[in-house]
């Protein structure tokens, strides 16, 4: 299910694009206009601007507790990699426990919105504050 929140450019535009600067290729074509954007403090961000990958983020945001989005400071969707996130929290707002709490808010999120994600890394503004989750997929689990 798609919120539908986000303007897109029409298809032709995007595969125009594509043809003129990438060789044909519309992956790296913008699908919107939005360069980053701001749902409950957490700046969301899509590294090639895809209007899908905003939908997602702004679905999964809302589902963070108020402690929780106090301690995101964003949310950036590498487009490169396909659904692969990293998430960033306040140097100050750092703890292991909170970080694990926002890494399982964000999982069960993207498992139900998105049916997984290939990764995500919880970042705390050092390499010794660093939660990384792994790819995983509705099909990748055991029956």
């Amino acid at each position: 299910m798609k919120c539908g929140l986000i303007p897109k450019h029409e298809p032709e535009v995007i595969q125009a694009i594509a043809a003129k600067c990438h060789f044909g290729n519309d992956e790296r074509v913008p699908t919107t206009f939005f360069q980053s954007m701001q749902l409950r403090g957490v700046k969301i961000e899509s590294r090639f601007r895809k209007a899908d990958e905003f939908e997602l983020m702004l679905r999964i945001v809302p589902n963070f507790t108020d402690q929780q989005c106090e301690a995101i400071e964003s949310i950036f969707c590498d487009s490169k990699a396909g659904a692969a996130f990293e998430i960033v929290i306040h140097r100050s707002k750092w703890n292991a426990e909170l970080a694990r709490s926002i890494r399982d808010t964000f999982l069960a999120c993207v498992m139900n919105y998105n049916g997984g994600c290939n990764g995500a890394t919880i970042y705390g503004g050092s390499d010794d504050r660093l939660l990384h989750l792994d790819p995983q997929w509705l099909g990748d689990l055991e029956p």
